[in-house]
């Protein structure tokens, strides 16, 4: 018994784990979530002292988030200085990171639950249920770290990197006026949006199983008593 609970939370883990990095990659690559933002913050308008047209700098956000996502293999304009680049392909690390621990963790996940619930199917929809569980309590952390999210946003940039090329000076560094802090913030809030999102949807699958098994579980009894 204490077998079957320790490998329900570990699935449930798993999957959490799944679905909160699926909602991170997912935001990461929604050019019409980074365009939707530039129009409510008015970025064009920290290019005014430039000669860059709208087009151009969306262009260039577009290139920048291409670059990051593993669309494309090389940072090439005069956009981005050199600093600018060499913080871009740190950042790139680490996305494909969560790229790669994203299709580590799909099949191992997945299988995992048909591996150690195929003799027992009436108990498959405990990791499902589970999963909502565990990202109830992501989505808690994230929300408490949203609430100090400046804070937040500085402490992970000192883990995440070794260097300080994040520090960015707005009169040099083209980047940080397209990404203020503030487009990060709500891509933040989007993760944890999705997160719910998806993970409810693990959790009215586990509750249709559970419902299912509840309907089976009088039909077996019935059957074995003939």
């Amino acid at each position: 018994m204490q077998l079957n609970k320790t490998k329900t939370v570990i699935t449930a883990i798993l999957l959490g784990t799944l679905i909160f990095l699926i909602s991170i990659y997912t935001i990461s690559q929604s050019k019409s979530f980074m365009t939707s933002e530039f129009e409510k913050y008015n970025i064009y308008d920290n290019f005014n002292d430039t000669n860059y047209s709208k087009f151009e700098i969306n262009n260039n956000a577009l290139n920048l988030l291409d670059y990051l996502t593993g669309k494309k293999n090389n940072l090439d304009n005069t956009f981005f200085n050199e600093k600018e680049k060499i913080h871009s392909k740190d950042v790139k690390n680490i996305f494909q990171g969560i790229k790669i621990t994203i299709f580590i963790l799909f099949p191992v996940s997945i299988g995992l639950v048909f591996l150690w619930y195929r003799k027992n199917m009436l108990h498959i929809y405990k990791p499902y249920i589970l999963t909502f569980i565990v990202d109830g309590v992501i989505i808690i952390i994230l929300t408490i770290l949203a609430k100090n999210f400046e804070m937040f946003f500085l402490q992970f940039h000192k883990l995440a990197f070794n260097n300080n090329l994040w520090l960015m000076n707005p009169k040099t560094d083209l980047m940080i006026r397209l990404f203020p802090e503030i487009i990060f913030k709500d891509a933040f809030v989007r993760v944890i949006i999705y997160t719910i999102m998806i993970s409810f949807v693990f959790f009215i699958f586990g509750m249709l199983l559970y419902q299912q098994q509840r309907m089976l579980k009088p039909h077996k009894l019935t059957t074995k008593k003939k």
